[in-house]
């Protein structure tokens, strides 16, 4: 479902583009930053989708930061 020019993003998708852990992207949506993904048909063990426009924001400078981004050394 999820290509290139394609309206949504998988889980899996996600972590390749922005180079973060699934962790991160189940932590973002509980925070609110992602919205709750897509489940085509409502199947409950069905792929995830999430909004390309929501991930997007993610990438730029400031991009829904909720100010929790912090890195250990």
């Amino acid at each position: 479902m999820a290509t290139a020019t394609s309206k949504y993003m998988s889980k899996q998708e996600i972590v390749e583009a922005l180079g973060v852990d699934e962790s991160t992207v189940r932590r973002w949506v509980k925070s609110g930053r992602l919205p709750r993904p897509a489940k085509p048909g409502g199947a409950r063990n069905a792929r995830a989708y999430f909004p390309r426009e929501a991930v997007e924001r993610l990438m730029q400078p400031h991009g829904g930061g909720d100010g929790d981004d912090r890195r250990t050394a």
